[in-house]
């Protein structure tokens, strides 16, 4: 039950917490503590990559395009909201489901901010698996990234 009211929570309040990111000049770290606060069930990563926010958009959304993982879980998009740079996704085999938004911070660096929940994996697991995400982007954007914050 206390996962579906902080889903329900977090699910309400984001939009509207995102939005209020981009109103305040593309600074996503004011508002990280408020949606870690709301997702204790799950993670929250948060990583700077030097690309611009379409870049880093437009590559994510080839990346999932296939539904499966380089390390053969299997996904569904649920959504993609090109004006918000947002991508939402669930197992198929399991239950878990993650939320990926592309945060502009500067013309040429943007954040990811990716929050999730998985019943089947522990929390760092479930980290390590984002991280290796992020890392699969970066290696075909050719960039590093750095993380900013993993709670």
């Amino acid at each position: 039950m206390r996962y579906q009211k902080n889903s329900t929570i977090l699910r309400l309040w984001a939009p509207l917490l995102l939005s209020l990111t981009l109103f305040l000049q593309g600074c996503p770290m004011l508002i990280i503590p408020i949606i870690a606060a709301y997702s204790d069930s799950g993670i929250t990563v948060t990583v700077e990559i030097p690309k611009s926010a379409p870049e880093v958009f437009a590559a994510a959304k080839k990346r999932v395009e296939s539904g499966v993982s380089e390390s053969g879980i299997t996904f569904t998009v649920t959504d993609i909201d090109e004006d918000n740079y947002l991508i939402k996704v669930e197992g198929t085999e399991t239950k878990w489901e993650a939320r990926f938004t592309v945060v502009p911070v500067s013309k040429n660096v943007s954040q990811i901010i990716a929050t999730g929940t998985d019943d089947e994996r522990s929390h760092e697991e479930s980290e390590q698996l984002v991280l290796q995400g992020v890392k699969n982007l970066c290696d075909d954007l050719g960039v590093r990234y750095k993380v900013i914050t993993n709670d």
